[in-house]
């Protein structure tokens, strides 16, 4: 591009106020014959204006919220300050025409009881009477500043209130032949005037009358002053409260704001921003909506990282066997026949682990249990017939109470047989397990007592974690370390907990404690009564 071009495109530069007719083609170019859509392709800066300035009108209305919150409020206070305005003046300009006419019209009741006041002479006609009377009347008569009075008889003025504010003779005429009183309007160079007319009868005939003329123009222009001094409090109010809104609107948004920051700002890798909850109003709620939310949400990606890291570390170790026994085992019938009771097996416990990984995975879902209604007696009898199975060791039942609980009969049960094979790993076979149950504050309360090797007060807590595996003298390799891992979390789902009691060299009591209220009214049978839900009797 040579230095014309150069100075062309600087001299042509593009605005938003330009539209694409108004570009020229440059010295030299063939863009003439080109169309709209080419031109813009040459210089798409032009197309980003002109269409930016297409936009504008609509720029508002996607403006930010506090701008139209802002927007709308002092659009609505305008005009209800521009109303309020412009009623104020109708009502001060009635109020003044009515002040006026009452006015006048005390003029003319007073010109009447003036006249009858008044005795006539026998000598004296009727017509010089209401001459004398009228003059009379206007030279004792003290008029208002605003406010002229002419005495008018066979159609002329007879007389005038002194220093007139102007002429109203031209408007006479009109009332030549009145007999009841009138009002008429008028404009004189003075400006608006208002006139009244009072007329003195006798046998039905007009034989005078009293015109009075109120020049309006100096109180309508302290209706003028006082509208406009209304007028400018409202402006000042009106940027006073747009100020006050605009501060007020920031305050109030800010937390949004803030809300849609942290929002942009959280990854999945990071879900620990939090919001600060300020207050109790509809913000405050959605913020504390919004923290909630996000707590949720990184439980549940916890529990979905912590699933995936538990599958893949459990499930690693069956794997490496059952692969190692098939290389060991490949082209040899034999071997193969051998390591199929392995595999078999280890398909098994693979089976089991993911099982026992779904559960925990399910554990903060509404659905993972299915409540209904339990008698406790039938229960333990098939409880035992069940945990019997589990090892040689002596079981014993301590208590066991006559009644009905609410509650998740299978989970129930696996947590009680979890507790029972946990027993039967520390406890030796010639050693006893007691089970029982008993009601005490509301609580059904369900134990596992062995007579084991007992458990360190340091890991009370620490065996209820996943994967935790408790060494045993009786069976070192341990179990998948996820038994009592689903007991806390059955019995959590329940809305109760679990309980270790236990000492080194004599034993552990592990007790499931259940509240006997039902935990999810919703999920019981609908035909089962909720009087019949828990009834207890002491055995």
């Amino acid at each position: 591009m040579d230095y014309a071009d150069s100075r062309w495109q600087a001299r042509y530069r593009v605005s938003n106020d330009i539209s694409d007719d108004s570009y020229p083609d440059p010295p030299g170019s063939d863009l003439g014959s080109r169309s709209t859509e080419a031109r813009f392709s040459r210089w798409p800066g032009a197309a980003r204006s002109i269409a930016a300035g297409t936009r504008r009108p609509l720029r508002w209305l996607r403006s930010s919220a506090r701008r139209r919150i802002i927007g709308m409020a002092v659009l609505v206070v305008a005009v209800a300050l521009a109303i309020t305005v412009v009623v104020l003046r109708q009502v001060l300009l009635t109020s003044l025409d009515t002040r006026i006419d009452r006015a006048l019209s005390q003029e003319g009741s007073e010109l009447i009881e003036f006249l009858e006041a008044q005795p006539r002479d026998s000598d004296v006609s009727e017509h010089d009477h209401v001459h004398r009377a009228l003059i009379a009347y206007l030279e004792t008569n003290v008029t208002d500043p605003d406010e002229v009075m002419v005495a008018v008889q066979d159609g002329r003025p007879i007389h005038s209130s002194e220093e007139p504010l102007g002429d109203i003779t031209p408007f006479l005429g009109q009332f030549e032949e009145i007999t009841t009183p009138e009002f008429a309007d008028a404009e004189t160079d003075q400006g608006p005037v208002r006139l009244f007319a009072q007329p003195v009868v006798s046998d039905e005939q007009q034989v005078g009358l009293i015109a009075v003329a109120w020049f309006e123009a100096p109180e309508r222009a302290v209706v003028a002053r006082t509208v406009f001094n209304a007028a400018l409090v409202s402006v000042a109010a009106l940027g006073l409260a747009t100020v006050l809104a605009w501060i007020i609107a920031g305050r109030v948004l800010r937390p949004i704001g803030l809300l849609a920051l942290t929002a942009r700002e959280i990854t999945e890798g990071d879900l620990s921003r939090r919001l600060p909850v300020q207050g109790t109003d509809e913000i405050a709620s959605l913020i504390a909506g919004f923290n909630s939310m996000v707590d949720r949400l990184e439980t549940a990606l916890a529990a979905q990282r912590t699933f995936l890291d538990d599958a893949g570390h459990e499930l690693r170790t069956p794997l490496t066997i059952m692969v190692g026994h098939l290389d060991v085992a490949s082209g040899d019938p034999e071997g193969m026949q051998q390591a199929r009771g392995v595999l078999l097996g280890e398909a098994e416990r693979m089976s089991r682990i993911v099982e026992d990984l779904l559960l925990l995975a399910r554990a903060e879902q509404p659905d993972l249990l299915a409540v209904g209604p339990i008698d406790v007696d039938d229960w333990f009898a098939e409880l035992i017939q069940l945990v019997e199975s589990l090892g040689p060791q002596q079981w014993v039942v301590d208590d066991v109470p006559i009644g009905v609980v609410v509650a998740d009969v299978h989970k129930l049960t696996q947590a009680v047989l979890n507790l029972a094979t946990n027993a039967t790993r520390h406890t030796p076979d010639t050693g006893s397990i007691h089970l029982g149950a008993s009601l005490s504050d509301d609580w059904i309360r369900i134990w596992v007592r062995d007579t084991g090797e007992g458990i360190d007060r340091a890991d009370h807590q620490q065996v209820f974690e996943r994967f935790r595996r408790g060494e045993s003298q009786r069976s070192p390799g341990g179990s998948a370390g996820l038994g009592l891992s689903i007991v806390a979390t059955i019995a959590q789902a329940h809305n109760g907990h679990v309980e270790v009691q236990s000492t080194p060299g004599e034993g552990a009591t592990f007790t499931l404690l259940i509240p006997v209220t039902p935990v999810i009214a919703s999920s019981l049978d609908r035909d089962y009564r909720e009087d019949q839900v828990v009834r207890w009797v002491e055995s």
